[in-house]
C-alpha cells in the first residue's frame, strides 16, 4: 500500500520512504490501482478534466478513484471507474473486482456481507 499527502504523483511506502508515481506503475503495472481520496488530486484545475500526467495511471491492469468528495465521473472518460468513498462503494468495487466464493458458490462482497 502507498499513501499521498496532496499530490498522487510523489507517495510514501510502508516503511515511509518517497516514490513516484512512475516507479510505482513499472513496479505493479499487473496490478489494480485505487486511489481513495478527493477527485480534485487527479483534475487539472482549468479544465476540470484528468490531469494530463495520469496518462501513466492507464499503465495499471484496473483502476479506480473511491472518491471522498463530489466528482463528475466523466472527467476521467475511460481512464478509470469512479466510485463514492463510501461502505456502498466500496462494496461495489469489491463487488466488480473481488468476486468471493461462499460455500462453494459463486458471491459478491455484498452479498456474503448481507447473508452474515
Amino acid at each position: 500500500m502507498y499513501t499521498f499527502d496532496d499530490d498522487p504523483r510523489v507517495c510514501r511506502d510502508d516503511n515511509g520512504h518517497w516514490i513516484s508515481i512512475t516507479e510505482i506503475q513499472s513496479r505493479h503495472s499487473k496490478s489494480r490501482l485505487v486511489v481513495a481520496g478527493p477527485a480534485k488530486v487527479l483534475l487539472d484545475p482549468f479544465d476540470g478534466r484528468a490531469a494530463g500526467w495520469t496518462r501513466i495511471l492507464s499503465g495499471f491492469e484496473a483502476r479506480w478513484l473511491l472518491a471522498t468528495g463530489p466528482v463528475d465521473p466523466r472527467a476521467f472518460d475511460a481512464l478509470m471507474d469512479v466510485v463514492p468513498g463510501t461502505v456502498e462503494g466500496l462494496l461495489k468495487l469489491l463487488d466488480e473486482e473481488a468476486p468471493v466464493s461462499v460455500e462453494g458458490e459463486a458471491a459478491t462482497a455484498s452479498q456474503m456481507l448481507k447473508s452474515h
